[in-house]
């Protein structure tokens, strides 16, 4: 956590703090002021939403950016493993903020270690998680673009 915590990017939410005692973790990160990308997509009471095509485009060009940043430049590596309209953050301008990275595999080039994991499935490759997040913003532009939340198609047999 702590190389975490030094880690600086304008389009991640700043961690400020965290603890971990037996096997419960909490972190503590920046408040952004217009909350979860998840409720203006999903939620927002509105009839006409504030997020306009010049704003979703932004959204996704930055979220890229920050996730860029975690995979390939930062050191060690950061894979978050759980990229969702409802940890990236907006702040005053609607600009995206990723959350939840604190949560995530970390890997150096020396090693490999897992700090906690926010993947709903286990993955056994760093190949495999990083590939994770890729899907993951694969499916979080499609949901930015088309307003819909993704359903795996295993979900819609269960509730047939």
């Amino acid at each position: 956590m702590e190389e975490i915590g030094h880690v600086k990017h304008n389009n991640l939410v700043k961690l400020l703090g965290y603890c971990a005692e037996g096997v419960y973790r909490m972190s503590v990160s920046e408040y952004v002021d217009n909350g979860n990308l998840h409720y203006w997509l999903h939620e927002f009471p509105g009839q006409v939403s504030p997020l306009t095509w010049t704003i979703r485009s932004n959204i996704i060009h930055n979220v890229a950016k920050g996730l860029a940043y975690l995979h390939e430049e930062n050191k060690p590596k950061i894979l978050p493993g759980s990229i969702k309209s409802s940890t990236i953050l907006l702040d005053e301008n609607w600009n995206p903020n990723i959350s939840d990275y604190g949560l995530a595999k970390l890997l150096s080039p020396e090693s490999s270690h897992i700090l906690f994991c926010t993947c709903s499935s286990h993955v056994s490759t760093n190949t495999s998680i990083e590939g994770s997040d890729i899907y993951g913003f694969g499916v979080l532009m499609m949901e930015i673009i088309s307003g819909k939340i993704h359903v795996l198609h295993s979900q819609l047999q269960g509730s047939l």
